[in-house]
């Protein structure tokens, strides 16, 4: 973890720390502060409320997701240690600790014995140490405050909250009091940390800004040598627009200023908060023929692109994105050339795919065609020149001239501007070579409703405007090779009050099914494209209805998707493969009810497990209690017998020193007397005090002489002490017990 074992416990002694103060507020070191922070220290607190912090939302999205911790050295659920260690049934119930306001007034009155609560659990092993020590002490003395107090981890997407959460987060990001960079990825250690900038702001206020920026930049900078353009005459504007790209802007744009054919680079900002702006500018400074262009507000990348071009000076411009690089300084060398050797509006080149691990992988053939020279896109078998808006080097003036600007949508404005591009029959100019390297993340990104829908809308557009160009096959073709990704996203919100927004879209390209049937189907031998392709058809045959139950599937791709169906190109071919569909969305809901009952059948499985552990640890607890009255109730036996055993020394002593043994004939009388009766046993009296036989002296003699003042029993069934506690005045008298007890014990009574 990447806790400081001191700092991490401080706040755990404020409360004694701060003896003489009624009310603290606490604050980590890793926030900047936006707001007035005076309302949060007056916020007023509920009678049973002694602190005030905010939902930890990355633990609570952490335990939601099944996230697996090693504790104990075992692995375990996070939301069953949660559950078994801090006592939180309700991962939502988890507060976090890097702002709190305590309330040590109430503290103090109501906790007198505050501290060894601390002790007690202090000495536990646990996954968030101080964090889950303060969620136990404070369980249900919290008051909940707004996530504005202490927006955590503005770079994560918490899409797996609860819906009130979720919408105190996008609150809290519109307008926050308190960011607070919660992991170890931090504005000042690590490049791409979204809001990023406000803590630049304030560094900016401080004598260490420049210590600090030039550690950062250390870190932000490329893998290669920064280059400046080879040569200054190139014809080539390349166009990067950027948004929180801080982790990889470098090296991108590194790549675009070693290219030999360069005239300049046009890096337009849509609006950073990770200090990518601050990279940009730092580089810009240092080389003339890089120009940065700040948006005031997050347009998408399709607006900062056409920003770009209306700034971009050069004869040829071309798109690249702030986390992918050229293929080599040469790339667009090579494409520019060509254009000029063939008469060309654009060329084109392979696109490569960079991999997590740095592997460098060809993309499929379908995408990448090994072909050289002029080609038409009107006769091309399939979409690729379509894709990939990277690959290209357009000349500026055919782009001016067509008016030709890339969409507003968020998700897609590429492919509706190549769509648009193409839509124009340009004179394309294709190279078999690899020119682009487009990084693949790690992750897939989930998107928003409204970004799925805006990449559903975007791919409608551009496949009408090609229909509308004539472009049939082509328009089919993009339906097919993008349908299957939108109906995967349009599925995680089938249930959404705007689902019909997204299904209007598709029923609206209907048109192109019977414009592609006219045109004659597949005539290719590309299974993949024709098993989607009758897939695309199938649904765009279903009616809205039918289409909202095929959404509301959670089996990934219910559709039916046949085998080679080149022979197959008729409207009762398509017909009997839309009854086909409908019966596998049939089955695909019905396996989605049994899945859910499954799913109840386990819910309530581990509902009972729940149960059972808690019964568990109650039975624990109650034995616990039980062990502990045992102990008490020992240790008040062990207390009362030394207790006992005190008063009996005290008792024995004074006896011996008032103890009057019987002398000259009342000695012999009191001997006979006493050899006589029954409750001196001789034989006992020796085995009870060996030191007697030892002595050699009569059992009798001694217990006149020494063993009555002493305490000693004559007997099993005659008690000195007991005596003598019952007759004080014969304790004081100093005679022995025993034969008081002949001579007038027995007539007097017990």
């Amino acid at each position: 973890m990447h806790y400081s074992a001191a700092a991490a416990y401080f706040r755990l002694a404020i409360p004694e720390t701060f003896a003489d103060v009624d009310r603290v507020l606490y604050l980590d070191c890793d926030i900047v502060v936006e707001r007035d922070i005076s309302e949060l220290f007056d916020l007023e607190l509920g009678e049973h409320e002694e602190i005030a912090a905010a939902p930890a939302v990355g633990v609570i999205q952490a335990a939601r997701r099944g996230r697996i911790i090693q504790h104990e050295g075992r692995a375990l659920p996070l939301a069953d240690y949660l559950r078994a260690w801090v006592a939180k049934d309700k991962p939502e119930s988890y507060f976090n600790s890097g702002v709190i306001l305590f309330d040590l007034g109430k503290i103090r009155k109501c906790r007198p014995h505050f501290r060894k609560e601390v002790m007690d659990l202090i000495v536990k092993d646990y996954q968030m140490p101080d964090q889950d020590i303060l969620n136990i002490l404070f369980d249900g003395r919290v008051k909940r405050l707004p996530l504005t107090w202490n927006l955590q981890n503005p770079s994560l997407s918490y899409d797996d909250l609860p819906t009130h959460l979720l919408s105190d987060v996008e609150a809290a990001g519109a307008e926050p009091g308190v960011i607070h960079f919660v992991t170890e990825k931090k504005p000042w250690n690590t490049p791409g940390v979204r809001r990023a900038d406000r803590f630049w702001s304030c560094a900016a206020d401080t004598p260490f800004r420049k210590e600090l920026w030039d550690a950062f930049m250390e870190k932000a900078a490329p893998t290669a040598p920064m280059l400046s353009p080879r040569n200054v005459d190139g014809s080539v504007s390349v166009i990067v627009p950027v948004h929180n790209a801080a982790a990889t802007l470098c090296e991108a744009l590194s790549s675009a200023l070693g290219q030999t054919a360069l005239h300049e680079v046009v890096v337009v900002d849509d609006r950073s908060d990770d200090g990518s702006l601050e990279i940009a500018l730092a580089m810009a400074a240092e080389i003339p023929r890089l120009r940065v262009i700040s948006l005031d507000r997050n347009f998408g990348a399709g607006h900062a692109r056409n920003v770009g071009l209306e700034v971009a000076s050069g004869d040829h411009v071309a798109f690249l994105d702030p986390d992918d690089v050229y293929e080599n300084e040469t790339s667009l060398a090579r494409l520019v050339s060509a254009i000029a050797a063939e008469g060309g509006d654009a060329a084109l080149g392979m696109q490569m795919s960079l991999m997590p691990n740095g592997e460098v992988r060809a993309k499929k053939q379908a995408e990448n065609p090994t072909i050289s020279g002029r080609v038409a896109f009107s006769d091309t078998p399939f979409l690729w020149p379509c894709l990939h808006h990277h690959r290209f080097v357009f000349r500026r003036a055919f782009l001016a001239e067509r008016g030709l600007r890339y969409s507003d949508h968020m998700r897609g404005q590429d492919v509706v501007f190549l769509a648009r591009v193409m839509a124009e029959n340009p004179r394309l100019v294709a190279l078999s070579e690899p020119i682009y390297r487009h990084r693949i993340r790690p992750f897939r990104l989930s998107l928003t409703f409204k970004q799925t829908a805006d990449r559903v809308a975007a791919f409608a557009e551009a496949a009408n405007v090609l229909a509308a160009a004539g472009l049939h096959r082509q328009a089919w073709h993009l339906l097919r090779s993008r349908f299957l990704d939108c109906l995967s996203n349009m599925q995680a919100y089938a249930d959404h009050p705007e689902i019909g927004e997204i299904i209007g879209l598709w029923e609206g390209l209907r048109h192109l099914r019977g414009q592609f049937f006219a045109a004659g189907g597949f005539d290719d031998d590309d299974l993949e494209a024709q098993a989607s392709g009758a897939i695309v058809a199938a649904i765009l045959g279903f009616s809205r209805d039918e289409l909202r139950v095929l959404l509301s599937g959670n089996s990934g791709r219910p559709l039916f998707a046949p085998a080679k169906v080149a022979s197959n190109r008729t409207e009762a071919a398509w017909e009997a493969m839309e009854r086909a569909s409908r019966r596998a969305v049939a089955a695909a809901q019905e396996a989605a009810e049994r899945e859910k009952r499954r799913e109840a059948e386990r819910e309530a499985e581990r509902k009972a497990e729940r149960e059972a552990l808690r019964a568990a640890q109650r039975e624990a607890q109650r034995a616990a209690r039980r062990e502990a009255r045992r102990e008490a109730e020992r240790e008040a036996q062990r207390a009362a017998l030394k207790a006992a055993t005190k008063k009996k020394r005290a008792f024995a002593a004074m006896i011996a020193a008032r103890a009057k043994p019987p002398r000259g004939a009342g000695f012999a009388i009191a001997w006979v007397k006493i050899r006589r009766t029954h409750l001196f046993d001789a034989e006992w009296y020796l085995r009870s005090n060996p030191d007697v036989g030892a002595a050699r002296m009569h059992p009798v003699t001694h217990f006149l002489k020494h063993g009555c003042p002493e305490g000693r029993d004559p007997g099993p069934y005659f008690n000195v002490f007991d005596y003598y506690a019952r007759r004080p005045d014969v304790a004081r008298a100093g005679m022995n017990a025993l034969l008081h007890y002949l001579r007038y014990g027995r007539a007097e009574g017990p």
